[in-house]
């Protein structure tokens, strides 16, 4: 994460905004507190920061967080110029007027000063990154508040991380025409102005999307009674279907007993005919009318005859029975009499009957097919015909008919989503106050702080120093300092030119390519010929292996504390080394470090919460972007003056260094090893040297201790980060290896 300054005007701008936090800009009074939030009163001018926000090993997104929130707050007091009675008490007309105050008053706070251009465009893309996360987790329920920080965040021209929801789209889409304006407002009155006017366009259109919401609603219950009157009709259709079916199918069978018995009984009548028939003969009558007439006028005129005639008329009555039978049967069809002709009507009706049961069968069935049509519902033919084949369709073929019916209604709900997706969206209230009521941007903010200061060590969490009061400057140098910096340069001129020497040489033999022999496959190597004409080797390839660069960024501290008697040799051994490292490349800074006070703080006593409360004073003698040439006379100004902090200038090179490209990251500390704040602590400012040393380290940023005629750094850097030497004019060969060991990494030995 690149977040360091690149050079002193950045810088400048910066602590300009640091500034107001102790009231030279703003009258911003800044309180400290034992908890974890950052907040602000904006009337009353007061910024409230935890304590432990100062604390050392905070991480350097939780120190730009922190710096944005102040930044922000310190902007509202600035340039925010409403009274507290004209801020407006609607929700939602106070969220929009404080999206687009806060765009503005940010816009002027980049104008001003470049390093809060940098820091706020940094927090923005926190938030834009945090919001998206939040939004696809669902831990987010506001429209308008969303679509007030989507607008915000177009405005910054950066698009929002996440897919806006549909009514949020639709608010962006009616009023970020009029979002963008506040581009061209020049106070918050006119940001106010401008925020009525959204919201009385938010506040139609919120109107116009209810009554599509009530309309459609209405529709949709129309729908369902209609649906419903339907299905009842349906269902009220089936029973009394069923009723006909149940009385057809019962006059069905009570037709079929009654031909049971009709047969039953014209067998009867047949059998008492015969009886009859037979006493007729036996008396000379026929069954037949015209027979009888005749027989009987035979018995008249013949009273008399014998047996064998008598025998012979029963057998010719019994031929005329068949005949007679036959014969009745015709008349009674033409006559339509009882008897036989009955029964054959009776089976006539029953088989109208039937025709008739299995045309409302028939009508069932085409019922049913259109409710399975209209509805997609699976419905069981309960008919013979069903069952039989005979007239209905199977269980499968009403199954797939009812899916089909199931894929046309949703593609017809699908086509009716589609149409009205653009004035629609999925759930909500109608009320624009309570779609303001989201995540706070300042909550994501002490959210985050709260985390980070949950994770810190306990170790690091016991130091906090109260930074407020820092000072960082710029040298002014003056043409005589460059007079002055040639004649001290001549002092170490041969000491400068042994050392970069060396480095020269360690840096040619680093770059050189070098040739790796003997392998199986790559080039051949000519001078291995004779092996390949023998076959006495297969190993006779080579391959060139490309040198590697010096990657490496430095940052270089001088003590400028009082107990630096030896500040002239600290002087001149910074000017060998810068000047060593110009000459190879190497992108370097040097910061000079002390006290505001040569006590504690004045106006803070002891026991305040903090460790360190006197102010340190940082001098940037030369920053990565600057040239050397042009600023290195500034090195002149170094000298000895109160108390030096060297645990907060370790770490506070670190973080410059965080932002650098290099793959390797240097820090070399020029000091007499005895950290002091004048405030009686000096053990605890000597732990938290020992601790930042050693964070740094795990974070992969090296660290050495430099003592000229002292040994003291070691016990703080340790003996292998420990580089000694007597005086500047004693840098000999001891020196210039070891010097060019740390550059090279132990890679290159001179």
């Amino acid at each position: 994460m690149r977040t360091g300054y690149q050079n002193e005007r950045q810088v400048e701008d910066a602590m300009a905004v640091l500034a107001g936090w102790i009231g030279k800009n703003y009258g911003v009074r800044v309180v400290y507190h034992g908890g974890s939030a950052v907040d602000a009163d904006i009337f009353k001018g007061i910024i409230r920061i935890p304590r432990l926000a100062c604390a050392s090993g905070i991480t350097e997104e939780a120190l730009m967080l922190l710096r944005g929130r102040v930044y922000h707050e310190s902007g509202h007091i600035g340039e925010t110029k409403l009274a507290k009675s004209e801020y407006p008490k609607k929700k939602a007309l106070f969220s929009i007027l404080n999206a687009l105050e806060d765009r503005r008053m940010e816009s002027v706070l980049s104008d001003k000063y470049e390093g809060c251009r940098k820091v706020l465009g940094w927090q923005t893309d926190y938030y834009n990154k945090d919001i998206a996360s939040k939004m696809v987790e669902g831990k987010i329920d506001a429209v308008l508040w969303e679509a007030m920080v989507a607008m915000s965040f177009m405005v910054e021209c950066r698009q929002p991380l996440w897919k806006l929801s549909n009514k949020a789209q639709i608010y962006v889409d009616e009023v970020y025409q009029d979002f963008i304006k506040v581009k061209q407002c020049g106070s918050a009155k006119e940001c106010l102005k401008l925020a009525k006017v959204i919201y009385d366009k938010l506040k139609k259109l919120n109107d116009e999307l209810k009554e599509e919401q009530e309309q459609k609603k209405e529709q949709k219950q129309k729908q369902k009674q209609k649906s419903q009157d339907q299905d009842e009709k349906e269902e009220q259709e089936e029973q009394e279907q069923e009723g006909s079916d149940g009385g057809s199918s019962e006059e069905q069978e009570d037709s079929d007993e009654d031909k049971e018995q009709d047969e039953n009984g014209s067998g009867a009548a047949k059998d008492l005919d015969d009886d009859e028939e037979e006493e007729q003969d036996g008396s000379g009558s026929d069954d037949s009318d015209d027979d009888s007439d005749d027989d009987s006028k035979d018995e008249e005129e013949n009273d008399s005859g014998d047996a064998s005639e008598e025998d012979g008329q029963e057998e010719e009555d019994g031929d005329d029975e068949g005949k007679g039978s036959d014969k009745s049967e015709d008349d009674s069809k033409e006559d339509g009499s009882d008897g036989d002709g009955e029964e054959e009507s009776e089976e006539e009706s029953e088989e109208e009957s039937e025709e008739e049961s299995k045309g409302s069968e028939g009508e069932e069935e085409s019922e049913e097919e259109s409710e399975e049509e209209s509805e997609g519902s699976e419905d069981k033919s309960e008919g013979d015909d069903g069952e039989d084949g005979s007239g209905g369709s199977s269980e499968d073929d009403l199954d797939d008919e009812a899916g089909e019916a199931e894929s046309s209604e949703e593609e017809s709900d699908g086509g009716e989503t589609e149409e009205s997706e653009d004035r629609s969206y999925d759930g909500g209230e109608f009320d624009i106050d309570k779609e303001c009521e989201g995540v706070d941007i300042e909550d994501i903010v002490n959210k985050a702080i709260e985390k980070a200061l949950e994770e810190l060590d306990p170790r690091d969490a016991r130091y906090t120093s109260l930074k407020d009061s820092d000072d960082h400057l710029v040298p002014n140098a003056t043409d005589n300092d460059k007079t002055v910096y040639k004649n001290r340069r001549e002092k170490v001129s041969a000491q400068v030119a042994a050392m970069s020497r060396s480095l020269e040489q360690a840096l040619r033999a680093m770059a050189k390519c070098r040739k790796d022999p003997y392998l199986r496959q790559g080039r051949i190597d000519r001078r291995r010929l004779v092996q390949i004409s023998k076959g006495l080797s297969k190993e006779v390839f080579y391959k060139k292996r490309p040198g590697r660069k010096l990657d490496v960024a430095v940052e270089i501290i001088v003590d400028e504390s009082g107990s630096m008697h030896n500040y002239m040799e600290v002087q001149l051994l910074a000017m060998a080394i810068g000047e060593s490292l110009d000459r190879i490349g190497v992108p370097f800074e040097i910061n000079g470090t002390t006290t505001k006070y040569g006590g504690g703080h004045p106006a803070i006593p002891q026991g305040s919460g903090f460790t360190r409360a006197n102010p340190m004073v940082y001098k940037h003698y030369k920053s990565f972007g600057e040239e050397w040439n042009s600023v290195r006379h500034r090195i002149t100004k170094t000298g000895a003056y109160n108390h030096n902090i060297d645990g907060e200038a370790v770490e506070y090179c670190a973080m410059r260094l965080v932002g650098r490209p290099e793959v390797r990251k240097v820090i070399f500390s020029l000091s007499d090893g005895r950290p002091c704040g004048g405030e009686y602590n000096d053990g605890e400012l000597g732990s938290n040297l020992r601790r930042v040393c050693e964070r740094c380290r795990e974070s992969g940023i090296e660290v050495y201790g430099f003592g000229i005629g002292t040994e003291k750094p070691r016990q703080y850097y340790g003996d292998e980060f420990f580089v000694g030497l007597s005086a500047t004019s004693d840098m000999g060969p001891e020196f210039l290896k070891r010097f060019a060991e740390v550059i090279t990494k132990g890679e290159v030995k001179i």
